[in-house]
C-alpha cells in the first residue's frame, strides 16, 4: 500500500522495444521454468518500432504482472504474445499488446479490473491491486492502459507509451 500511495516516480530513458521485450520474457520464463505445462510466451516487434521513452524497471514489471495475471487467470497453462509495434501519431507512439488465449472476462470483471482492491480470485490470493498499480506506472511514464476481453477468448492489455523522439513524461 506504500508503494502505491507513494510511487516512486518514474526516471525515463530511451529503451529498445525488442530488448525490453526478451529481457521481461526472459525474467518470466526462469520464474516458470520449472513447470513442465506451463505458459508459453512469444514476442514480436514490428521492425519499424521506435525505442521507447519509459522507466525500463517500472515497465518490465508493469509487463510482468500482465504476464503473471494471465497464468493465474488460466490456472497456468496459457499461450501469451507479445507485440509490439508503432502507432501513428506525431512523434509516434509505441503500442505493446499482451494478448492471451485463457478464460477471458466477463462484463462486470472487466469494468471493475482496474478498481483498487478487486480481485476475481478467491480471498486470501491477490491483494487487488496489481493491474490498478501497473496501469497508474503507465500513466505516470507517459502512457495509458487499457482492456478488451470476452468470456472464453482470452484477454489482450494495450500498453501504450511515447517514443524516445517524444518528450520525457511530466512527475
Amino acid at each position: 500500500l506504500m508503494a502505491f500511495a507513494h510511487p516512486e516516480p518514474p526516471r525515463p530513458r530511451a529503451i529498445a522495444v525488442a530488448d525490453l521485450l526478451t529481457g521481461v520474457k526472459n525474467r518470466f520464463e526462469s520464474q516458470h521454468q520449472h513447470k513442465t505445462d506451463g505458459p508459453v510466451v512469444d514476442i514480436s516487434t514490428e521492425p519499424d518500432c521506435p525505442d521507447v521513452l519509459a522507466d525500463p524497471g517500472q515497465t518490465g514489471e508493469v509487463l510482468l504482472e500482465l504476464l503473471d495475471n494471465a497464468v493465474t487467470a488460466s490456472g497456468g497453462r496459457v499461450n501469451i504474445a507479445i507485440r509490439a509495434s508503432k502507432r501513428p501519431a506525431r512523434p509516434p507512439r509505441v503500442l505493446i499488446q499482451v494478448a492471451d488465449d485463457g478464460p477471458g472476462m466477463d462484463e462486470a470483471t472487466l469494468a471493475s479490473a482496474f478498481t483498487p482492491f478487486f480481485s476475481h480470485r478467491q480471498a486470501g490470493r491477490g491483494r487487488g491491486m496489481g493491474l490498478t498499480r501497473a496501469r497508474r506506472c503507465v500513466e505516470s511514464n507517459g502512457g495509458r492502459m487499457w482492456l478488451q476481453s470476452t468470456p472464453g477468448d482470452g484477454t489482450t492489455v494495450f500498453v501504450e507509451l511515447a517514443s524516445a523522439q517524444e518528450k520525457a513524461p511530466k512527475q
